[in-house]
């Protein structure tokens, strides 16, 4: 048994003997006065300090369970944020993965162009021995144009989205730091909470 549960037991064999005194002082007197006056007059008959110490150990228990509850609430965050860390760092390297392959596409499409040079393309054209043939190579290079357009853009909606995702993830670390030094500060309070309450009941025994 944990000292918690302790602790309760103890508290819970507190009430229940004064209630049971409390019965057992009635049925006694039955028939002297009515059992609704010698149940309140018992309860008064208790001491201020009984009170007191009652209440207290009432209120210490409470915020013991809030700050457990606390404490579970936080924990399943923390593992969440971790497993959304873990998604989007996967998401960020595959990304890369697809940034890089774009890049080096488009790195190919431009030496191509470099190596033809522009009077390259005016030949293609112009040495066309049909209206066919002529009409096919000018689609070809439009192709080609439209082509590296469509890297050009693919390759900077990725590294867009590679921004975005990095800074998500900035943004989840951040939040993840925040939630472990918010479950260190629940663990710490309800460590010292443990030891009042028992410092409090250790104090009663004496």
């Amino acid at each position: 048994m944990s000292k918690l549960r302790k602790t309760k037991a103890i508290v819970l064999l507190i009430i229940a003997i004064t209630l049971a005194i409390m019965i057992l002082s009635v049925s006694a007197t039955v028939g002297q006065q009515s059992p609704f006056s010698e149940v309140k007059e018992k309860l008064s008959a208790i001491s201020e300090e009984e009170k007191e110490v009652l209440q207290n150990l009432f209120i210490l228990t409470q915020e013991i369970e809030l700050m457990e509850k606390a404490e579970k609430e936080l924990v399943l965050e923390t593992e969440a944020i971790r497993k959304e860390i873990e998604d989007l760092e996967k998401a960020i390297a595959q990304e890369e993965l697809v940034y890089e392959k774009k890049k080096e596409s488009l790195k190919q499409v431009l030496k191509s162009y470099q190596r033809m040079g522009s009077g390259s393309f005016l030949e293609i054209i112009l040495d066309s021995d049909s209206l066919s043939t002529f009409l096919q190579r000018i689609n070809i290079l439009r192709d080609l144009a439209r082509n590296t357009e469509m890297l050009l853009e693919q390759l900077e909606a990725s590294g867009k989205k590679l921004v975005d995702e990095k800074s998500e993830l900035s943004a989840k670390l951040a939040l993840l730091n925040d939630k472990q030094e918010s479950l260190r500060k629940v663990i710490n309070d309800k460590t010292e909470l443990k030891a009042e309450k028992e410092e409090y009941l250790a104090s009663l025994e004496g």
